[in-house]
């Protein structure tokens, strides 16, 4: 770490200097409206520069910021520890975008609370010189690592592409390449369906807009029809129909998609047994036909085939939230074991936040679907609820009266209890979000019994 600062030192930044860079902090568009954060911040940054660094706790925080006591539940404390994180990851977008040219930077170290205040001059100097320190070295912050994450950025955009924000996969590996020829010597039509099925395949996700399932199913059936051997399109317009299936009201339509879905994981099956993403096609359809145990079990083979295929995951970890093994969720949806992706709008951080909160984790799913949203991840009916009620069950009422007002403006017909209750194997598991969400202040306009195509 860094030396504190001092007005003496030639090379860190004086009091004048931090009090600056805090300013600027707090009157950036980054920190509009986040007057609890702001709060925080201020506390920490005047509590370091009167040398009280040392006694800043996240007890002191609670009582001395958000006037809160230590119930017996601890509450303020998860407040702080919740806030604590959201604070670290708008301080980093602050100092990647406006404040990129703050001459002093202020970072709050994990596993505490106290901050550090950064000469970036100075720290430009010494990325500069070939004589720094290994001690020094190992204190440079992630600023010093930020030119190496842009340029990664900038090679993805150049060889694939602007995408929308979605994951597209390049294969560069001497298999893959391969792989492409001998379809391309098949030919070409058929490296075409496979390019087709793969570019697809990475537009799943988000599920809950009719308009865009369709369209992706369109490009899977396109594929096929391009080159009928593609077990992929098979297996893609499988995963597609059962969603449809598993969004549409009880009748003619939902067993019409069931029995479209069944025949494309037939074929898929076919085609490719072997393959982890035909099994997977495999269980999403068994879990849109209820059965729930053969879902969890032909889903567990499939990450046992691939456990490192990305889309085979996300279902996996889809059906095990869904049917209560909210520990095999959490597995499969770890940041840790996705931590390869690149791009946004991925659905593993909001299955992991959702999956914590029925482990009583509420710190970690308020934090993760927080910073799934910051990320560019889809923010729906479902993540605003589980955010509001992990606030409720933490304590944090006012947070959660919040979002429920949000919800209330952008979903004023939302039916949540209705598809939750529909795609959970035991309506418990949906009584057990929807109480604390109606503790903090929804309430439900109409009475149906079936999920309806129009909940997005």
């Amino acid at each position: 770490m860094l030396p504190p600062i001092s007005s003496g030192h030639p090379d860190l930044p004086d009091r004048q200097a931090v009090e600056t860079a805090l300013q600027s902090v707090l009157d950036s568009p980054d920190f509009s409206g986040a007057k609890r954060l702001c709060a925080l911040l201020e506390y920490v940054v005047r509590e370091s520069l009167d040398g009280r660094a040392e006694l800043i706790r996240g007890k002191t925080i609670a009582l001395d910021v958000y006037d809160r006591g230590m119930d017996q539940d601890d509450r303020g404390l998860n407040l702080v520890k919740v806030d604590a994180g959201r604070l670290r990851r708008r301080l980093a977008n602050y100092y990647e975008n406006s404040g990129a040219n703050d001459l002093t930077r202020i970072e709050i170290p994990q596993g505490g609370y106290a901050p550090i205040f950064i000469n970036a001059e100075q720290q430009n100097t010494e990325n500069r010189n070939p004589a720094i320190t290994e001690t020094q070295r190992t204190n440079l912050p992630l600023f010093a690592f930020l030119g190496v994450v842009l340029l990664a950025v900038a090679m993805t955009y150049f060889f694939v592409g602007q995408d929308g924000g979605q994951e597209v996969t390049v294969d560069t590996t001497e298999r893959d390449t391969a792989l492409r020829q001998a379809i391309l010597a098949k030919s070409p039509t058929a490296l075409q369906s496979l390019n087709l099925s793969t570019q697809a395949r990475s537009l799943i996700f988000p599920p809950l807009d009719p308009k865009r399932l369709q369209s992706t199913l369109e490009m899977f059936e396109r594929s096929i029809e391009l080159d009928e051997n593609n077990f992929g399109g098979h297996a893609g317009a499988a995963q597609i129909s059962a969603m449809q299936a598993i969004l549409s009201p009880q009748g003619t339509r939902r067993q019409e998609r069931i029995s479209a879905a069944q025949t494309y994981a037939n074929n898929a099956l076919q085609l490719r047994p072997e393959d982890a993403w035909t099994q997977s096609a495999l269980a999403w359809v068994a879990f849109a036909k209820r059965n729930f145990d053969e879902a969890n079990e032909i889903s567990k083979r499939a990450v046992a085939i691939a456990p490192n295929d990305y889309d085979v995951l996300d279902f996996d970890a889809l059906i095990a939230l869904f049917t209560g093994q909210f520990e095999r969720a959490v597995e499969s949806s770890s940041p840790e074991r996705h931590k390869g992706r690149t791009g946004s709008r991925f659905v593993y951080r909001n299955i992991y936040a959702v999956s914590n909160f029925y482990l009583d984790n509420y710190d970690e799913t308020i934090d993760f679907l927080e910073q799934a949203a910051e990320m560019g991840d889809p923010v729906s009916q479902l993540s605003i609820i589980y955010q509001a009620a992990a606030h409720q069950m933490a304590g944090n009422e006012n947070a959660a009266a919040r979002l429920v007002d949000d919800f209330k403006q952008s979903w004023p017909d939302g039916r949540p209890d209705i598809l939750l209750k529909w795609v959970f194997s035991d309506k418990s598991y949906a009584d057990q979000v929807m109480e604390p969400f109606k503790a903090a202040g929804w309430s439900s306009r109409q009475t149906e019994e079936e999920p309806s195509e129009q909940i997005r």
